[in-house]
């Protein structure tokens, strides 16, 4: 995706700089940032196409950037973070990430998830998906229940999504997580079951839908609500 420009937030130089220059060398425009401040002052700026944002900073968490850029676009974010616990990984995510990639990581996997979420974040619009009261905008980045938006996060659509559109037929977790990250992972069947426990509770409504659980499977929507 050249043209794309992107910010890197990483305080290890070494990290920062090959990050940089990898992906340049992918016709990708890189403003790198070492602290909290900086990444927070130049978002203040000009926002970006995607950022790459690492998780423990010099003045604080990571996920203060996150926040702020929730606070202003749906732009992709990619998590970077050598803390090793699921917990941290699905926090990470629930704040609004839309990426995650623990260190130490290849170059090919970290090209391949830029990829990936440029791709996703520049999609055509489409058709408008509905089941019940619910529907999805042609640009995938809005559900709304009747004509009253839901508050949902950029990865809670996108998991949303996947399921209207394969609404005939169960959805399992590999496919779903491979479906809303478009790539393929291992182990993220918690950031799973924690994205659907978050969806069921703000897609309450006459009409609305249900996530079902297809036991040892995976989910489906269905207006039939669970047995």
């Amino acid at each position: 995706m050249p043209d794309a420009r992107l910010l890197v937030v990483e305080d290890d130089p070494h990290i920062r700089d090959l990050i940089c220059r990898t992906l340049e060398g992918e016709g990708l425009e890189c403003r790198p940032c070492a602290d909290l401040r900086s990444a927070l002052a130049s978002l203040q700026h000009e926002l970006p196409d995607l950022i790459i944002l690492d998780r423990v900073l010099p003045g604080g968490d990571g996920l203060k950037v996150l926040h702020k850029v929730r606070e202003l676009s749906t732009l992709p974010v990619l998590l970077l973070t050598s803390l090793k616990s699921e917990d941290d990984k699905v926090e990470g995510l629930d704040a609004g990430a839309d990426d995650y990639l623990g260190k130490p990581f290849s170059l090919r996997e970290l090209i391949a998830r830029v990829q990936a979420l440029l791709r996703r974040s520049r999609m055509l619009p489409g058709a408008t998906l509905r089941m019940g009261s619910l529907s999805l905008d042609a640009d995938g980045r809005q559900a709304f229940r009747d004509t009253h938006p839901l508050d949902l996060s950029p990865l809670e659509v996108r998991v949303l999504r996947s399921l209207l559109v394969n609404q005939d037929r169960v959805l399992r977790r590999d496919e779903l997580i491979e479906l809303a990250w478009g790539v393929e992972y291992e182990g993220y069947d918690r950031a799973v079951d924690t994205l659907i426990v978050r969806l069921r509770r703000k897609m309450g409504g006459a009409g609305m839908p249900h996530i079902r659980t297809a036991r040892g499977l995976g989910y489906r929507l269905s207006l039939e609500p669970e047995a």
